[in-house]
């Protein structure tokens, strides 16, 4: 048994992108209605996207997609909801601090999907493998109609988002944490970046338990997949 003097010692004193990407990461795969289609937790693989078919109990998988392409933004996070017949896409682009937020982020995460003059995106690419849930058989789409699926599948939907971790990242004392004045900037970026969602990430006490604090523009808002998302991500 660990007694937990010994375990405090293996709490990191900085959490960074990799901790907001993590915090992300176990959050959504405790979701039973939201896929986590691309993640980028420490030590994960960029091999492949994922993609959940809403009409059928299959799961397309996209592989060796560029991590630099010209043009448009890879996502540090992609996550899907099927509302119903629809499908539901959420870009997010982390980043160790608020001020790291970009210009045309939007714009650039939309772009990695629907592609751009120099970079064919994820709709434009024929899936490599299909997963039948429950099964470990897959295979190649071997013609045009069923290969290019999600390119001709009109009933999706895109949003972007960003997520970053406070700065300070810890609070001892929670009552230091002035979650109203953190609301402003958030909400203020987010309509100055175009963004669907705005998500921040720290850590209280001793054992650097997380929180978030989420924001959303008006239109994202009246989603069922928005409220999901706050519903999964929000640790109060």
């Amino acid at each position: 048994m660990i007694d937990i003097d010994t375990l405090k010692k293996y709490v990191p004193k900085i959490h960074g992108e990799h901790g907001v990407d993590s915090v992300i990461h176990r959050k959504i795969n405790k979701s039973n209605k939201l896929y986590e289609a691309y993640s980028n937790p420490p030590g994960a693989s960029w091999a492949s996207i994922q993609i959940h078919h809403p009409e059928e109990d299959a799961i397309f998988t996209w592989d060796h997609i560029p991590r630099d392409p010209d043009c448009a933004k890879r996502p540090d996070s992609i996550i899907q909801y099927n509302d119903g017949k629809e499908i539901n896409i959420l870009s997010l682009e982390s980043k160790e601090k608020f001020s790291n937020a970009y210009n045309d982020m939007n714009d650039l995460l939309k772009k990695f999907f629907i592609g751009s003059d120099n970079f064919n995106g994820l709709f434009n690419r024929p899936f490599a493998h299909k997963l039948f849930k429950g099964m470990d058989s897959k295979y190649i789409g071997n013609n045009d109609e069923i290969a290019y699926w999600i390119k001709n599948y009109k009933n999706k939907k895109m949003f972007s988002g960003f997520a970053f971790a406070f700065q300070p990242e810890l609070y001892e004392k929670f009552s230091d944490f002035d979650t109203a004045q953190w609301k402003i900037k958030m909400n203020n970026l987010a309509s100055e970046k175009d963004l669907d969602i705005v998500i921040g990430v720290g850590w209280r006490y001793e054992i650097h338990e997380p929180f978030t604090v989420i924001v959303t523009n008006v239109d994202f808002a009246k989603t069922n997949f928005c409220t999901e998302i706050v519903t999964c991500l929000s640790i109060q």
